[in-house]
């Protein structure tokens, strides 16, 4: 927040939303004049399902549709996430099995929080929590809000509407590590979301905050379009995430 009186209000804001949010999601969003730097990066497969499998030739294990039938009795870990996650799908899959735990990954291009992405070929957020809760996953990881930032203005409420939404889709009984976001293109958007993310951090015990922005801003991680990761930066993603994960599931 800039202000303290701008911290109060959005403190206030969030408070009222938390009181009344609903889980029954019908929201629209415009579509902006230009993609977002999510949509604009080439893919290196065509998507045709909700869940967008991973290239031929990579090794990125394949998001689930389905969950599966049956997972190992070490931790779960459900991940729901956009192209940043899906082009390093299996550096991050590495981390969390070397961290002891289980994960379930379900990461897609252009993907969003309340609507469906790349013209309604890439499943919501919510959508995808919906899949994934009857897993009871152990540790929940959410790395959405890049595509939301670049499509909608600048609205805290609606950016803590959103965060609470997903927060009350999975329910209190799992801890949630949520990947922030950083935007070269849209710094005040992402600051913004980011600073939401930080509140409700302070307010809900089950809320951990994985800082990607501040590596970002920091490290040579990112690819010229100052969103998507670059080639080095797809292990230190990686780390951050599974750091999170450790500390959440070690309190």
């Amino acid at each position: 927040m800039s202000s303290s009186g701008s911290s109060a209000s959005l403190a206030v804001g969030v408070v009222t939303l938390m009181a009344g949010v609903v889980v029954a999601y019908g929201v629209t969003a415009p579509v902006p004049a230009s993609a977002s730097a999510e949509d604009a990066v080439p893919l290196t497969t065509t998507v045709t399902t909700t869940v967008a499998p991973a290239p031929a030739a990579a090794s990125a294990p394949s998001p689930f549709a389905e969950p599966p039938a049956v997972i190992a009795e070490r931790p779960v870990v459900a991940m729901v996430g956009d192209s940043l996650a899906y082009s390093v799908a299996s550096e991050v899959d590495a981390q969390l099995r070397a961290a002891g735990t289980e994960p379930v990954l379900d990461v897609a291009p252009g993907r969003r929080i309340p609507v469906r992405g790349l013209e309604g070929q890439i499943s919501a957020g919510l959508e995808v929590v919906d899949t994934l809760r009857p897993l009871q996953p152990d540790v929940w990881v959410v790395q959405l809000g890049t595509n939301d930032v670049a499509y909608e203005p600048l609205d805290q409420s609606r950016y803590a509407f959103w965060v609470i939404a997903v927060l009350e889709a999975i329910g209190p009984d799992a801890p949630v590590v949520w990947v922030n976001v950083h935007r070269a293109d849209r710094p005040a958007e992402a600051a913004a979301f980011d600073a939401v993310l930080s509140l409700l951090d302070s307010e809900r015990p089950q809320l951990r905050v994985a800082d990607w922005a501040a590596v970002a801003a920091a490290e040579p991680v990112l690819a010229p379009d100052g969103v998507h990761l670059a080639t080095e930066g797809g292990g230190r993603f990686a780390d951050v995430i599974a750091d999170a994960v450790a500390a959440a599931l070690a309190a």
